[in-house]
C-alpha cells in the first residue's frame, strides 16, 4: 500500500511543479498510479512530465532550478 501512495504523491508533486513553473498541468497522479500496473511505466511517464518543467526554463544541463512558492 505504501508504494502506491508514494507513486500518487510523486505525481501530485510533479503537477505542483508544473503549476509553479507556469505550465499547464499535464501530469495526472491517477494515470501514474495506473501505469505502475502496466509494466512499471510510471517512471517513464513521470520523467517525461518532469522534463517539461526543466524544458520550460531552458536551463543548461546540471543547473539547479529553484521554483517559486
Amino acid at each position: 500500500m505504501a508504494p502506491l501512495v508514494s507513486f500518487y504523491n510523486t505525481g501530485q508533486r510533479i503537477a505542483d511543479s508544473q503549476r509553479s513553473a507556469g505550465l499547464p498541468v499535464t501530469c495526472s497522479p491517477v494515470v501514474g498510479l495506473l501505469l505502475c500496473f502496466v509494466f512499471g511505466l510510471q517512471t517513464l511517464y513521470y520523467q517525461t512530465e518532469l522534463n517539461r518543467v526543466v524544458d520550460a526554463y531552458r536551463a543548461p544541463e546540471g543547473t539547479r532550478i529553484v521554483l517559486p512558492g
